[in-house]
């Protein structure tokens, strides 16, 4: 607007002195771009496969990050729009590998904020030309052989090391795992040692009674104790903890991870441990979903199929079949139980007894310590030694 300014006694108006008050400050209008990032990402040089400008200035943008086989990519995403590359998601073969797309991780999603997704990949190994070397070292002994590329190499000879007078030794596989044949390779054959314990004879296990070298086999390769040293107790019950805890040493006492599964299994209990390797690779179940009953005694049913899924674990031959019909009580066998049954008969580990006359397994029978020992030893001896 104007100003009028007026001189002291004087009624005629003067001109302005100054110009019009136009605004001092420049027009509202953007001085600089939208406030895109003000740095230019350093990967890659190209530019972003999607306008870095947003079309709309009122609408909000997010800055959306792809990886791809190390690169990235960053563009710009509406607000609740799905983000989308649009650029190429190969991954070039290498000497061993070809890659194929297999998405992002995360899946992408609406933006809601800045995100950075990551291209993952299936990769096929290629099959090279020719043969190459692998060298077995068994005991110290080391034996090479040739193998064409591309199959997957089988060690022919024993594996078998001889026990020493502490320690019975196990084969346990090889170290690394065995892999298809794409370039020279070594494997180094690993065992599980299974300390011989020096036992006296057990007063209760006379020489006549008919377990007696099997009872005395169990001691002394460590699979079960003497209750006292000089007595086994061989008419005493076994607990289901104690027959998972005899596989767990069979195994060499692995790493558990699992955290803690059943209720009434503590995790300062010296079967503790084993009851969670058991459950963790299937060889053992609970009785009902949070209770394992680790001090019931074993019936002779749940012994033949703790061993049944052990051999199973393990890739034991369990195809066996041996005919349950022979047995007078066969009918009281529980479902679950019919297979490892027939598989532990058909394998001599179980061996019926005479009841009333008459052969019978007693699956719901619980088995004595005795029982107990005689089977896993027969176990160890037909699979493991």
């Amino acid at each position: 607007g104007f100003q009028f300014f007026v001189k002291t006694g004087s009624t005629t108006p003067t001109e302005p002195t100054t110009a019009p008050t136009q605004p001092t400050v420049a027009p509202t209008e953007p001085t600089t771009a939208p406030t895109q990032p003000t740095v230019a990402p350093t990967q890659p040089t190209t530019a972003p496969t999607q306008p870095t400008t947003p079309s709309d200035p009122s609408q909000i943008y997010y800055t959306i990050t792809w990886y791809v086989d190390g690169k990235a990519y960053r563009e710009q995403c509406a607000k609740g729009e799905t983000p989308v590359f649009s650029g190429s998601t190969d991954k070039p073969a290498d000497e061993e590998y070809t890659y194929t797309f297999a998405g992002w991780s995360p899946i992408p999603v609406p933006a809601y904020a800045d995100a950075t997704y990551i291209a993952t990949y299936t990769k096929e190994p290629i099959r090279p030309e020719g043969a190459y070397l692998i060298t077995w070292i068994v005991n110290g002994k080391e034996t090479t052989l040739r193998y064409e590329a591309g199959v997957m190499p089988v060690f022919t000879g024993s594996t078998d090391r001889p026990d020493d007078e502490n320690f019975i030794y196990c084969f346990a596989g090889w170290s690394p795992a065995v892999e298809k044949v794409t370039k020279n390779a070594t494997y180094t054959a690993q065992y599980n040692r299974i300390p011989l314990h020096k036992v006296e004879d057990f007063v209760d296990v006379p020489k006549e009674m008919w377990c007696y070298e099997e009872v005395h086999r169990a001691a002394q390769i460590g699979l079960f104790n003497g209750m006292s040293y000089l007595h086994f107790e061989p008419n005493g019950d076994v607990s289901r903890a104690m027959i998972v805890t005899v596989l767990y040493r069979m195994e060499g006492e692995p790493e558990v991870k699992m955290a803690r599964t059943f209720s009434d299994v503590p995790t300062d209990r010296w079967y503790s441990d084993a009851v969670l390797w058991a459950y963790e690779n299937g060889i053992a179940k609970g009785v009902s979903d949070n209770l394992f009953a680790p001090n019931a005694p074993v019936t002779r049913e749940q012994l033949a199929a703790f061993l049944y899924r052990y051999a199973q674990w393990k890739d034991y031959d369990v195809s066996g079949r041996g005919k349950l019909t022979v047995f007078a009580d066969n009918a009281s066998i529980s479902d679950y139980a019919r297979a490892a049954l027939s598989w532990a008969v058909d394998s001599d580990m179980l061996r019926g007894m005479q009841q009333n006359g008459r052969l019978c397994l007693a699956p719901q029978g619980t088995a004595t310590r005795a029982q107990a020992a005689s089977i896993m030893v027969r176990f160890f001896n037909a699979f493991i030694k």
